[in-house]
């Protein structure tokens, strides 16, 4: 599976897990159809730490990391007034603008990405007082995230430095020798694995169907390639704002 055909299987299952929530704010009585948006909530819990995973993937591929942070911070600023108003309908709030509550995901992948940068000079700076200085500022950042409100948070930031972390040292390409034409396999996603039970169990706090949901990622992980496939440089940063003003559309019509 090439990092294009891992995008398109997440969109989806992203947009399953957004129309589950919209299902969700619609109040169902049956207990079929609250069994089934059960199950369309958990497809979507593997796709944030897989999209973090491609993230770190991005930040080791990237010809300038600057540019990319610059590029997700753009499209971040771009999706927080559909994703204001999109979360506004689930909670019932109405078509709220803004809401500093909350903000996307496309944030949390930014910081994500900001502390690998500052990461990769702790890696290559030798003064001991400047590499405590540089742990300290990565720490601020996740700090921040939490405090920013930003959508899974600190751990959410965390685990796109994790990735990246652990899958490009040397110990652990040591313990998890692995084909060196690909960036991962099954064994380096082990961390994401953990931290989506982790989320899972203690987050989303949703039972059996939810971790299941989130150990999925590992599966869908173990099939990636490390190839990046066709590249289609903005598409899925210009698809997250535009599903979520579609769904915001179809709400206000026909609910």
């Amino acid at each position: 599976m090439t990092s294009l055909q891992l995008k398109i299987t997440l969109v989806v299952l992203m947009v399953i897990d957004h129309i589950g929530a919209m299902l969700t704010a619609a109040r169902p009585n049956s207990e079929t159809l609250i069994f089934v948006i059960t199950l369309m909530r958990s497809a979507g819990r593997c796709v944030f730490p897989l999209f973090a995973f491609l993230c770190a993937e991005g930040c080791f591929h990237t010809k300038n990391i600057w540019n990319y942070l610059r590029r997700m911070l753009i499209f971040a600023v771009i999706s927080e007034i559909p994703y204001n108003i999109f979360r506004g309908i689930l909670n019932n709030q109405g078509l709220t603008v803004l809401n500093f509550d909350k903000q996307n995901v496309l944030f949390t992948l930014a910081l994500g990405i900001f502390t690998v940068i500052i990461y990769r000079n702790v890696q290559s700076e030798k003064s001991k007082t400047l590499k405590a200085m540089l742990w300290a500022a990565i720490a601020l950042i996740i700090i921040a995230s939490e405090f920013l409100f930003c959508e899974y948070g600190a751990r959410g930031s965390l685990l796109v430095l994790l990735i990246y972390a652990c899958a490009h040292t040397k110990l652990w390409g040591q313990i998890f020798p692995h084909d060196s034409e690909l960036s991962y396999s099954a064994p380096v996603y082990a961390p994401v694995l953990a931290a989506a039970s982790f989320a899972a169990m203690f987050y989303y706090n949703m039972g059996a169907l939810y971790i299941i949901g989130a150990l999925f990622a590992g599966v869908l992980a173990a099939f990636y390639n490390g190839k990046p496939g066709k590249k289609i440089k903005y598409a899925f940063y210009i698809f997250y704002p535009a599903h979520i003003c579609v769904l915001s559309l179809i709400w206000i019509v026909f609910f």
